[in-house]
C-alpha cells in the first residue's frame, strides 16, 4: 500500500485531512477578513450621523443608529459559531 492510502486517526486519508485542514483555515481566515471589512462599513455608516443630527433631528438619529445596531447584530450572529 501506498502512504497516501493511510488512515489518520480521524479516519481520513491523510492527504484529505491536510485539504480538509487547509479549506478550514482559508474559510475561517475569509470569515475574518469579511468581519473586518464589516466593522469598517458600519464604523463609516455610524459616522455619518452627526452630532447635529443628534440635536436636530434626535428621533431619526435613533431610528438610523437603531438600524445600525440591529444590522451589526445579524452580521455578529452569522460571524459567530
Amino acid at each position: 500500500m501506498s502512504s497516501t492510502k493511510r488512515n489518520s486517526s480521524s479516519g481520513l486519508l491523510i492527504p484529505e485531512r491536510e485539504r480538509y485542514s487547509q479549506a478550514k483555515l482559508a474559510l475561517s481566515n475569509d470569515l475574518h477578513k469579511r468581519e473586518k471589512v464589516l466593522e469598517q462599513e458600519f464604523s463609516s455608516e455610524e459616522s455619518l450621523i452627526s452630532p447635529e443630527d443628534w440635536l436636530n433631528e434626535p428621533v431619526k438619529s435613533q431610528l438610523e443608529e437603531d438600524s445600525l445596531v440591529q444590522v451589526s447584530n445579524k452580521v455578529v450572529s452569522l460571524v459567530q459559531p
